[in-house]
C-alpha cells in the first residue's frame, strides 16, 4: 500500500522561534493513500485465523495416525479470498451492504445541474 507523510503543526509557533525548534512544533502524520476494500478486509481476517488452524490430511505416521499439515500461505490466501468473495456476492443478493454519502458535500459539475434542471 502506497503512503505519504504530512506534518501537523501543534499550536501556534511563536515568531521569535520561527526557524528554530520547529520539530517541537510539528507531528509527522502518515496518510494512506490506498484501502482495503469490503472483500479484502475480511479476507485479512479469515487469513489471520486460517493461518493458524486450518490443516490438510497428510497420510499417517508409523503408529497409523493420521496426519495433518498447515495449509501453504498460499493455500491461505486463495481460500480466504475464495471465502470473502463468497461473502460479499452473499451480501449483495440478501441486500446487505449499506452505501453511505459522501462525508463532505461535493460541488456539482455542470452534467449534474443540467440533469436537475
Amino acid at each position: 500500500m502506497s503512503e505519504y507523510v504530512g506534518f501537523k503543526v501543534l499550536g501556534d509557533l511563536p515568531r521569535e522561534r520561527f526557524g528554530q525548534g520547529l520539530r517541537d512544533h510539528l507531528e509527522p502524520i502518515v496518510y494512506r493513500c490506498t484501502h482495503l476494500g469490503l472483500a479484502a478486509s475480511i479476507a485479512v481476517d479469515l487469513a489471520k485465523h486460517l493461518g493458524i488452524v486450518s490443516a490438510q490430511v497428510d497420510g499417517e505416521d508409523s503408529v497409523g495416525r493420521q496426519k495433518l499439515r498447515l495449509l501453504e500461505p498460499d493455500e491461505v490466501a486463495d481460500r480466504a479470498c475464495a471465502i470473502a468473495q463468497a461473502l460479499v456476492h452473499g451480501f449483495n443478493q440478501r441486500e446487505w451492504l449499506l452505501h453511505v454519502p459522501d462525508p463532505v458535500p461535493r460541488k456539482k459539475d455542470e452534467k449534474e445541474k443540467e440533469l436537475e434542471d
